[in-house]
């Protein structure tokens, strides 16, 4: 691989620029690894990051992050994320559509996103998810700088998940092979796992493979409060969409109340899919604790408070390949985690010992819920080994090496 980073650097400081296709404070998993990963960027390289955002009015900073916005409308802007949300996750997108989201793009945002690179004197610029990819390209060959993609997920595999494509559809494979042009064009292709790296390499074979490097997401040990011995909290700290699959945990409730009492149940109050979820614990009878932190801060503090943190998921391919990075969250505090065993990132929960793999049914969910809040020890030890596994293995300095290496 080219040390493309290097060129032409001596006389002048580099310039990394970001875009980040949503909004800042949407999810505080995906801007986190952003975030991560800008930061020892810019104290490696010495280089100065901006983040690109359409969904910012004006220049901010975000955690010494300078982010600057690419459109005018802002409100606009807001109002079109949240149309391509209810479109993403309902069914009634259409499929011709589908393909002119990735190769459909507006000539006269390219030509404003390419003057405010020019102006920024950009040297390398960065992608953050796959659909972004082709205007990054673009982009990229007009200004003849690199351009590096990091990949989340593989929107193709999340439409599969949401019902709105089928794999044996043609527009599935349209939109596979649109991707693939487009990644073979970028300079480098970040995965966060070595399962979607084997995904990448099997399902798009016009990309090179020294192209593919794998940057895990990571986390920062995080202090821990002293839990009551009575205090019993079980936490789940994603979104709530139909891909988290919350519903596991709410239906598990009432087999863990019927045998151990004062336990209580917290679950994220954001995603398109809470009233399902309340709707649903109103049926079960049970008392769901709704909450919400827009700051790290407090949301480290309240998961460093809990017993146990959960991780539901679908099984199916996009979910296999977007790791969680709430996964990394509950392993930064040392929160034991129970999660359904759907393989890809998962088995990391069995491979470091941190948690219990459990069955898709609330019973055995339950059950692995119940054997954690009954067994102290079990607990302890845990969390002692993700505490480690983070300070040996998944500390954001570690995992962002295999990205500095390669650049």
């Amino acid at each position: 691989m080219r040390k493309f980073l290097f060129q032409d650097f001596t006389n002048r400081k580099m310039k990394i620029g970001i875009f980040y296709p949503h909004p800042l404070h949407g999810s505080l998993g995906s801007i986190r690894r952003v975030k991560e990963i800008a930061k020892r960027l810019k104290d490696f390289f010495e280089a100065e990051i901006i983040l690109y955002s359409p969904y910012e009015s004006t220049t901010i900073s975000l955690d010494g992050l300078i982010v600057k916005p690419i459109l005018k409308l802002y409100y606009l802007s807001e109002l079109a994320y949240m149309l391509s949300q209810k479109i993403y996750y309902g069914k009634f997108l259409s499929k011709f559509f589908l393909t002119k989201i990735l190769i459909g793009l507006n000539p006269g945002f390219v030509e404003k996103f390419i003057k405010i690179l020019r102006k920024d004197q950009i040297s390398v610029l960065q992608v953050e998810h796959d659909f972004s990819v082709p205007l990054c390209v673009k982009v990229g060959k007009r200004l003849k700088i690199p351009v590096i993609a990091d990949i989340h997920n593989i929107t193709p595999e999340e439409l599969v998940s949401t019902g709105i494509i089928k794999k044996d559809d043609e527009t599935y494979q349209e939109l596979q092979k649109i991707l693939n042009n487009f990644l073979n064009e970028l300079d480098m292709v970040c995965v966060v796992s070595e399962y979607m790296a084997e995904y990448v390499k099997r399902n798009f074979s016009s990309v090179d493979k020294n192209k593919i490097v794998v940057v895990s997401h990571g986390a920062s040990l995080k202090s821990s409060t002293c839990l009551e011995e009575a205090s019993k909290k079980v936490v789940f700290s994603g979104t709530v969409t139909c891909r988290e699959h919350v519903d596991l945990l709410v239906k598990s409730i009432p087999y863990i109340s019927k045998s151990i009492f004062n336990v209580e149940f917290y679950i994220t109050r954001k995603g398109n899919e809470i009233k399902k979820v309340k709707k649903l614990a109103k049926k079960l009878n049970v008392k769901i604790n709704w909450f919400w932190f827009s700051s790290e801060r407090k949301f480290f503090e309240f998961l460093s408070s809990a017993s146990i943190g959960i991780l539901t998921s679908k099984n199916d391919e996009a979910r296999r390949l977007g790791t969680p990075i709430k996964l990394f969250d509950y392993m930064s505090v040392g929160l034991p985690i129970i999660a359904n065993d759907i393989g890809g990132w998962s088995k990391i929960v069995e491979e470091e010992n941190v948690g219990i793999l459990a069955k898709d049914n609330p019973q055995n969910f339950a059950s692995a819920i119940k054997m954690l809040l009954e067994n102290e020890n079990l607990r302890t030890n845990m969390s002692q080994n993700a505490l480690k596994a983070v300070k040996e293995k998944y500390d954001w300095n570690k995992t962002i090496k295999t990205l500095i290496k390669g650049l």
